[in-house]
């Protein structure tokens, strides 16, 4: 359903921010790339907040999870 939610094996994000592009919604986290942020003008004093998010379902087995998260920062001149 795109969100994170309880009762579910979900992982995601949200953003806040006024360029996050997932201020009002939370977005699953795939294989490929995500963008979180989008801006067409100068980039000063514009800052975006990424907050991560997960839930288990109750039949989830106990043990140790991870997702390895890479930022990455480009612009178009």
């Amino acid at each position: 359903d795109g969100a994170v939610s309880v009762g579910s094996s979900e992982y995601g994000l949200g953003t806040s921010g006024i360029s996050g592009l997932y201020n009002s919604s939370d977005m699953a986290i795939t294989g490929s790339s995500t963008p979180i942020m989008a801006d067409n003008g100068p980039a000063f004093n514009n800052q975006v907040a990424v907050t991560f998010k997960a839930a288990i379902a109750p039949s989830t087995r106990a043990g140790y999870y991870q997702h390895k998260v890479t930022f990455v920062c480009t612009g178009s001149f």
